[in-house]
């Protein structure tokens, strides 16, 4: 090597990709705060550890999914428009278990989109205007974390051998 070239070590990137594709966690297959940890870890690293979350009570979650005062928006949001409802994942927090954790996957460019739109058109409590604001949070975080993942130059990481809950 001659003098004043950049050195292997500083172009080393600690990472190593997953070959084996059908082992990569997808949005769809998320069903439990474990299998979220893993999505991110695999597009992240193995060192990542701050998912963006929004918490709420299970009674706001299940005021969602089947309130019978018309308050029931993601049950609404699954019928009407299920391609935003599946933008979302709703796991429990592992902290306290009266709290559901919501986030949005970082495959695509602008996480959670539609799923706020439909809630920021159909929302009638103070709750929901609360909800979509916070969301609006969280999806802009994702957005940097999917910006983060598609610049690092890494598709997928391999962290583990077996996967949780699969």
């Amino acid at each position: 090597m001659k003098s004043g070239s950049p050195s292997l070590a500083g172009n080393f990137q600690l990472a190593i990709e997953e070959d084996d594709l059908s082992r990569i966690v997808q949005w769809a297959d998320i069903k439990n705060t474990e299998l979220m940890d893993v999505y991110f870890k695999q597009r992240l690293g193995p060192g990542f550890r701050m998912v963006p979350v929004v918490g709420i009570s299970r009674k706001h979650f299940e005021s969602l999914i089947k309130a019978t005062d018309g308050t029931d928006l993601y049950g609404r949001m699954c019928e009407d428009e299920p391609d935003a409802a599946i933008e979302a994942a709703f796991t429990l927090s592992v902290h306290n278990a009266e709290v559901m954790n919501v986030t949005f996957g970082i495959d695509v460019p602008y996480p959670g989109k539609r799923f706020i739109d439909f809630l920021n058109r159909n929302g009638t409590t103070d709750f929901h205007r609360e909800f979509v604001k916070h969301l609006q949070g969280v999806s802009k975080d994702c957005h940097d974390l999917h910006v983060k993942w598609k610049s690092s130059g890494v598709r997928f990481h391999a962290i583990a051998r077996s996967l949780p809950g699969r």
